[in-house]
């Protein structure tokens, strides 16, 4: 067994949630399990975060501030929000 552990969001001030996770992953499904993560980059973000130079933070996606902006309008449909992510990601990996 391979065990990743990682904690996102032990700032104690910015994030509002914590997240400390652990997942034990047989060494024969390890390779099912990047496979199945690098398809939910594309599916929820549109692109591998490795190819604009990101690493992927719950730190940044939980903030409070992330919370606020998307109560203030309506749910976005989720490919138009995958879309706007893309273009978000690619535009700060351009300007960088």
């Amino acid at each position: 067994m391979l065990f990743f552990i990682d904690e996102s969001g032990h700032d104690h001030g910015e994030a509002p949630y914590e997240v400390l996770a652990a997942v034990a992953v047989s060494e024969r499904d390890l390779w099912n399990l990047i496979q199945a993560v690098r398809s939910a980059e594309i599916e929820f973000f549109g692109i591998h975060f490795s190819e604009v130079g990101v690493e992927f933070k719950g730190k940044k996606l939980l903030k409070n501030k992330t919370f606020r902006h998307a109560r203030q309008g309506p749910p976005i449909e989720p490919a138009r929000r995958r879309d706007l992510v893309r273009e978000f990601l690619l535009k700060g990996w351009r300007e960088a």
